[in-house]
């Protein structure tokens, strides 16, 4: 994900059984968006963006137009 604005994130759900995402690693499916942490990954449940409504996770991943395997936060 590319930019310098910060996103409010929240509830997140612990998904213990998504081990294989790099901290910050995007896993972006059809429903849920996974973001990946030290441990276990984290399903993202609302993202809000800067000026923008709260959201489903999935529908700010569609509209934003973030792939897996992008990084939460990379400004590159």
């Amino acid at each position: 994900m590319r930019g310098t604005d910060r996103l409010r994130i929240g509830p997140v759900t612990l998904r213990p059984d998504q081990r294989d995402l790099k901290p910050g690693e995007l896993s972006i499916g059809r429903r849920e968006v996974l973001v990946g942490t030290a441990t276990y990954a984290v399903m993202l449940g609302e993202v809000t963006a800067p000026g923008k409504r709260a959201m489903p996770a999935a529908d700010w991943a569609r509209g934003a137009r973030v792939e897996s395997g992008e990084l939460l936060g990379d400004a590159s």
